[in-house]
């Protein structure tokens, strides 16, 4: 190595270093100010939401947070504007950064208006916070500090009592004029649920209060967090995935060379489609993956630069350890609510699978004629999944409440497994369409399983590498007016001609490579005119 490049590397370590080091500052900082009410009382329970600062903070690794600007600007001014509601829900499914948001909001609040009065308690499964005696005590324990008071010797062991005293306080004006209220990861409580009991409908002048919430199983929106809580003047923050500039951004948190990539536009571009359009936990996965490879790019001259879009196909983002620990903190939840071990549960595996193996949301329609299921045992089965799924059944189909936890449990299953759901999800749709198209059930009779048959039907043909004759079965003008019921186009049936004929003509090049006859060349006409049609209709 010349001197040249040890200089640089002297000054990329130094600069990333000093990063970590300011992040490692700002967390202690937030640390003590939301721990130092909570450690004469409950000096564990401090600690314990001391490390969950900790983690989120990102202070233990050179990866920043990213991405987030607009949700924070927003944060600030709701928290600004004296005209806005008191309450705010942050809501969105897994894996969307919401913890992560707050934790940087906070300690963005902090250093711009250190005198500012917060209280926050993460609901975390993980950090060991989410039942009710912890989440009571470190609650009233921050408050108790604020308004300048002690918790009673009899109160400290008492959750009823310290609940009591929590209600106390929020109906009180809050100390200098204003209080911030952060409460994280509700959905995660285990022996308690939130309930309007704790907040006032009317709240003091100056109280604000965030309640951060993944959605659940039966549930399409807000709605089921709203009514739990019983807010009627509110504001709800949807957490988004990562727009293109926002994955640019995480790439250039890197250190270099590769922060390069991020200002590469096909790059940034094919990252933001392997990541499921910006779902930030497969973002960082992503850039866990990119940044094994910094030792041995560093060597090399430019390695950044010379990195293509397709290499990024050759990284193998860790969703198995991601929701391996996942899938622990929810056994203990299932645990500590007394609900046993539901994934031995055959309803609840059945249900499981099918949402693995699907390709688009599935109704509860769909999923009780698929899995065979009556309408209890699907709700008693989705009840047990409510935090893994999302989706009402209804007006939205149910799927993982993160795009990579049905890659996850796909994965895990065996061949064999994965060949079975296949052949009944096909067995299933393909018999839909055959019965629509010979008149032997009415487009009324279909129209629940409507949606996924247009959107994923096809879908699943392609991943079996079908033949021929079961893509032919699409190739309907029944089924394309089917469609465009649904629709209001045959775009989607356009799609799927394309590639009945597809498989056709790969067929007959095959068969006339090996001097046999096309034995599709009927179908590849057949496709051709019906495409040809639809072509001219357009035109018209």
């Amino acid at each position: 190595m010349n001197e040249e490049p040890r200089l640089v590397h002297q000054t990329i370590t130094a600069e990333t270093g000093a990063r970590v080091e300011n992040v490692f500052q700002a967390s202690i900082t937030l640390i003590q100010n939301i721990t130092h009410g909570i450690h004469p009382y409950f000096p564990d329970y401090g600690s314990r939401i001391g490390s969950f600062i900790e983690h989120l903070s990102g202070s233990r690794n050179s990866i920043g947070f990213w991405g987030r600007e607009e949700d924070l600007r927003t944060l600030d001014n709701w928290l600004n504007s004296p005209s806005a509601p008191p309450y705010l829900l942050l809501a969105a499914p897994a894996g969307r950064g919401k913890s992560a948001l707050l934790v940087q909001w906070l300690i963005r609040l902090l250093k711009r208006d250190p005198e500012l009065p917060i209280v926050f308690v993460p609901v975390s499964l993980r950090y060991d916070t989410a039942s009710r005696a912890v989440f009571f005590a470190a609650l009233a324990a921050q408050l108790a500090y604020l308004f300048r008071e002690q918790i009673p010797t009899g109160l400290i062991q008492n959750p009823d009592a310290l609940q009591e005293k929590v209600s106390e306080y929020l109906r009180q004006p809050p100390p200098k004029g204003r209080l911030l209220i952060i409460l994280d990861g509700l959905d995660e409580a285990t022996d308690w649920e939130i309930g309007p009991y704790l907040f006032c409908p009317s709240p003091p002048e100056g109280l604000r209060v965030v309640v951060s919430a993944r959605y659940l199983a039966g549930e399409s929106g807000p709605e089921g967090w709203l009514n739990r809580l019983g807010w009627e003047n509110y504001r709800v923050l949807d957490l988004k995935p990562l727009t293109r500039e926002g994955v640019a951004e995480a790439l250039r948190s890197i250190p270099p060379p590769l922060d390069e990539l991020g200002r590469r536009a096909e790059i940034v571009n094919e990252l933001y489609h392997l990541s499921e359009e910006g779902e930030p936990l497969l973002v960082r996965l992503y850039l866990d993956a990119l940044s094994k490879k910094v030792n041995e790019l560093r060597e090399k001259s430019g390695a950044a630069v010379s990195l293509r879009p397709e290499d990024l196909h050759s990284l193998i983002p860790d969703l198995k350890s991601y929701f391996e620990q996942w899938l622990d903190d929810q056994y203990k939840q299932w645990r500590e609510r007394g609900e046993g071990e539901p994934l031995n549960k055959p309803n609840v595996v059945e249900v499981l699978n099918l949402l693995a193996a699907a390709l688009a949301p599935l109704t509860r329609w769909d999923l009780e004629d698929i899995g065979g299921l009556k309408s209890l045992e699907l709700k008693d089965a989705i009840r047990f999944l409510k935090r893994l799924v999302i989706g009402d059944g209804e007006k939205q189909g149910y799927t993982f409440s993160h795009p990579g936890l049905r890659r996850y449990f796909w994965e895990n299953l065996s061949p064999n497994e994965r060949d079975r759901l296949e052949k009944r999800f096909l067995g299933w749709g393909l018999g839909w369409v055959q019965r629509l198209c010979r008149g032997e059930a009415t487009l009324r009779e279909i129209s629940p399983h409507l949606p996924y048959l247009v959107h994923a039907l096809g879908n699943h043909l392609e991943r079996s590498n079908a033949k021929p004759e079961d893509w032919l079965y699409l190739v309907d003008k029944t089924w394309a007016e089917a469609i465009k019921t649904l629709t209001n186009s045959y775009e989607l049936f356009i799609r799927d001609v394309e590639r009945a004929w597809r498989a056709s003509s790969r067929v007959n090049r095959e068969r006339i490579e090996r001097d046999e006859p096309p034995s599709y060349l009927g179908a590849e006409i057949r496709c051709a005119l019906v495409k040809a049609s639809l072509a001219r209709k357009y035109q018209k």
